[in-house]
């Protein structure tokens, strides 16, 4: 995997806006901080919701509070708020260090549902994003990482097509187009 650099500092916040035929529908801001008292652990949380004038067709307030080991990015736990329409879902998921047993609490409006998973070297969303960005990239690469939601799993696959100038507000960067394939 070569060496491995954290692409994101404490207190930085990402924000993306989400639009559908050049209308805005919503925003997902990310934001990352680590646990004094825990040092060795950083959180990322993302809250993810729609605006006003999507809610009339669909409405979303979701929030995933997510601790990873700062070193490995390896989760340890994930708080999940799902807020969709009249969907309510809490989620805790403990992730074990080693042994790849993932255990998830579902609170919902019909009670509580305790699972058990058994996946190795599986990684909650923020964590999953941040190990593939923390290995360095070249044109022609290929990076997978396994992604665990709560419920369900998914191998993701990032393809580096090339490396082009972006321009934005913030001025000019190089940056790669990548395909993604889940």
């Amino acid at each position: 995997e070569g060496s491995q650099t954290m692409p994101v500092k404490p207190g930085q916040e990402l924000v993306y806006r989400a639009s559908w035929m050049g209308i805005p529908v919503g925003t997902a801001r990310l934001t990352f901080s680590f646990d004094p008292p825990r040092p060795s652990l950083w959180r990322g949380v993302a809250l993810v919701r729609t605006n006003p004038a999507a809610d009339a067709i669909y409405r979303m307030r979701d929030r995933l509070c997510e601790d990873f080991d700062a070193l490995t990015l390896e989760p340890r736990q994930m708080e999940i708020t799902q807020r969709e329409n009249r969907v309510r879902n809490q989620y805790t998921v403990t992730f074990s260090d080693s042994s790849g047993r993932i255990e998830t609490l579902r609170r919902s409006r019909r009670g509580a549902q305790l699972q058990h998973f058994q996946i190795r070297n599986a990684f909650g969303p923020i964590s999953a994003a941040l190990k593939i960005l923390s290995q360095p990239l070249q044109v022609g690469q290929r990076r997978s990482v396994l992604v665990f939601t709560g419920s369900s799993y998914y191998l993701v696959e990032l393809s580096v097509v090339r490396r082009e100038r972006l321009v934005s507000v913030l001025g000019e960067t190089d940056a790669f187009l990548a395909g993604a394939r889940v």
